[in-house]
């Protein structure tokens, strides 16, 4: 008896074909009986022992749902099928192999435990080096996300499936190359090549990785928390340096802002203008986060309302 033969016994019984199916079992598993007497006592301490290493498993795996059962082992596929993956080092020239670079977009089979990644997703490959295994990676999704200052799209990108791809900086992780795999696609011009982000978008990560890991405000916050209830004279800046990280300084007196942008020594000075009527902090930080609202309407209704309280 096989695993099919036996889970199609199990079907046909649920089918209604309960005589055929039943004799069916009786059989099959009689068969089995006798092939496991038929063991030798080494074959049958071998077999044991290899049920036994799976004992831990199954005492995990029966305190849960079943439905969580079937995940777990999914993972536990995935996982194994990427560990017993050839370990590519070439010593000749002490190197990993295939060759990575920065921006390339590769295959990624995560392998996660509650909200961590989990299962094959593309990503971007930020950090590199061929005398290690470990890469560090920025996955993508093609799901619609809230843009922030670590999550942005960057629309169709060549390999790629057609629809808005979205870069998740904040998700940034370490992963062996074991779990990776080229992206290779036929280019109009070029031929074939590997999928790629496009090298101006080397900023706005940056960009992301200053503000998430190491703290810096970006132009947004610093206008919405550092400025009282004062706002740029022309909003179109506010659009231009949403979420990039800058150091600054507000005159409350003069209205001048003073800033200058995280990689550059060099300072500029806006002006903004306070609102003709009293209003707090929480509704300028409201009305900042509706001009960038993905209903046209509520963006609209900002506008208006900008032009109301600040002649704008």
């Amino acid at each position: 008896m096989n695993f099919n033969d036996f889970t199609n016994t199990i079907d046909s019984l649920n089918n209604g074909d309960d005589n055929v199916a039943l004799k069916r079992l009786i059989r099959e598993l009689s068969d089995l009986e006798t092939k496991i007497e038929k063991l030798s006592s080494q074959d049958y301490v071998e077999l044991n022992n290899v049920l036994k290493g799976f004992d831990g498993l199954y005492n995990v795996l029966s305190g849960q749902p079943e439905i969580n059962q079937g995940i777990t082992m999914e993972k536990l596929t995935l996982f194994a099928e990427c560990d017993s993956r050839l370990e590519n080092f070439d010593s000749h020239v002490q190197k990993f192999k295939p060759d990575f670079t920065k921006l390339e977009i590769v295959h990624c089979d995560f392998t996660g435990v509650g909200f961590e990644w989990n299962g094959p997703h593309y990503a971007i490959v930020w950090e590199v080096d061929p005398k290690f295994d470990s890469v560090m990676v920025i996955p993508l999704t093609s799901k619609k996300r809230k843009h922030l200052p670590g999550i942005f799209s960057v629309g169709q990108v060549a390999g790629l499936p057609k629809g808005e791809t979205t870069v998740l900086v904040s998700d940034m992780t370490r992963v062996s190359r074991k779990r990776l795999s080229k992206i290779m696609y036929k280019h109009p011009r070029n031929g074939v090549k590997a999928a790629k982000l496009p090298n101006p978008w080397l900023t706005r990560i940056q960009e992301a990785i200053v503000v998430i890991y190491s703290g810096e405000k970006t132009f947004e916050e610093y206008i919405i928390n550092n400025c009282g209830v004062a706002m740029p004279k022309d909003l179109k800046v506010l659009n231009t340096l949403r979420y990039k990280p800058i150091k600054g300084s507000f005159d409350s007196h003069t209205l001048k802002f003073n800033y200058r942008l995280w990689n550059d020594n060099q300072e500029q000075c806006i002006e903004l203008l306070n609102p003709n009527e009293k209003i707090d902090k929480f509704t300028k930080k409201n009305l900042i986060k509706d001009l960038f609202s993905e209903d046209q309407l509520i963006r609209e209704t900002a506008e208006k309302e900008c032009s109301r309280l600040y002649d704008i």
